[in-house]
C-alpha cells in the first residue's frame, strides 16, 4: 500500500508502508544543564500512527522541534524520509 499525502490539490507518492519514514538513533538535547532528551531510539513507518503524550516538561515538544528542525540536538542521528537532517544556523 502507498502512503498518499495531499499538496495543493494532487496527491503525490511519498512513501510506501513498511518503509521508515523517521529514524533517530541516540538523540540527546538539554537546555543549559538542565537534560531533556537523552539516548533516544525511535523508528517510525510511512502510515504508521504515534501519539506523545506525558507530563510536561518530559520532552515532548522538544522531540517535536528536533524532527521539524526549529532545534538542534546536541548529538545523535535523525534521518526523515530517511534522508540526514540538516540545521541551518548555529
Amino acid at each position: 500500500m502507498r502512503i498518499l499525502s495531499q499538496c495543493q490539490y494532487d496527491w503525490v507518492v511519498v512513501g510506501q508502508e513498511g518503509d521508515r519514514a523517521i529514524v533517530i538513533k541516540g538523540l540527546r538535547k538539554s537546555y543549559g544543564d538542565w537534560p531533556v532528551l537523552w539516548d533516544l531510539e525511535l523508528e517510525v513507518e510511512w502510515g504508521q500512527v504515534l501519539v506523545v503524550f506525558g507530563d510536561n516538561g518530559v520532552g515532548k515538544s522538544t522531540l517535536l522541534k528536533l524532527i521539524s528542525t526549529q532545534a538542534k540536538p546536541d548529538s545523535g542521528e535523525l534521518y526523515v524520509r530517511p534522508d540526514p537532517t540538516r540545521y541551518a544556523g548555529p
